[in-house]
């Protein structure tokens, strides 16, 4: 007797099923990205995704979404595209990005020290305004590691705690938190140890003011 027939079916019952699955697991995935971007905060973030009996992203999983949440930044990939990233490629070489998709393109052709020498040089108001609501997820480690290398040097002390004062004012940056790992969390740790030790022997600033500043940052990076 002939099996074929029956193979086939039973081939086709699995693609069936395969699809099924696929397809619940992208819309349980675009839902979460919903959550993601519709969040204040990781806690938010967590109790929409709970209410709609998802199982919420991981930090791992929440950090290899950063590439298709580009919608947390005050720009839109999907309207500006790569037309946007090379125009603003172009104007770097004229000038300061002005624009999270300008610095984006612009961060990943530079080395730490160089990282560090743009943050500052755009200061916090314009950065302010390129994070808008959001810092890029894959912008997070290359930002910590340029402030720690910078934080080894005093004269860069005052600049450090700029744009730190920056990054934990922007609205959603409990989410880039909850995405370091142990070891970027050690790293934050040494540098904020760096910066308000260096206070602390230059006399700069006052005593109490950096104890409450350094203590702040210690609750933010939950370190």
């Amino acid at each position: 007797m002939d099996s074929t027939p029956g193979i086939f079916e039973e081939l086709e019952r699995d693609l069936s099923t395969a699809l099924e699955k696929n397809s619940k697991y992208l819309r349980e995935n675009e839902a979460k990205l919903k959550a993601v971007n519709e969040a204040k905060d990781y806690e938010e973030f967590k109790n929409r995704v709970d209410a709609c009996h998802l199982r919420p992203l991981s930090k791992k999983e929440l950090e290899s979404s950063k590439r298709r949440a580009s919608v947390w930044n005050s720009w839109q990939e999907k309207s500006t595209g790569f037309h946007q990233r090379s125009s603003e490629v172009r104007k770097f070489g004229r000038g300061l990005p002005q624009t999270c998709a300008g610095l984006e393109a612009a961060w990943s052709n530079l080395d730490s020290a160089e990282r560090f020498g743009l943050l500052n040089d755009l200061g916090p108001d314009t950065l302010a305004s390129i994070f808008g609501i959001q810092v890029p997820l894959d912008m997070t480690e290359g930002i910590m590691e340029a402030l720690h290398e910078a934080s080894k040097s005093t004269r860069n002390s005052d600049s450090v705690v700029s744009i730190l004062k920056v990054l934990v004012s922007v609205k959603r940056f409990s989410i880039n938190v909850a995405c370091l790992t142990e070891t970027q969390r050690g790293l934050c740790s040494d540098l904020l140890e760096n910066v308000f030790h260096h206070a602390e022997q230059d006399g700069s600033g006052n005593s109490l003011e950096s104890q409450a500043l350094y203590q702040q940052f210690k609750d933010i990076f939950k370190i």
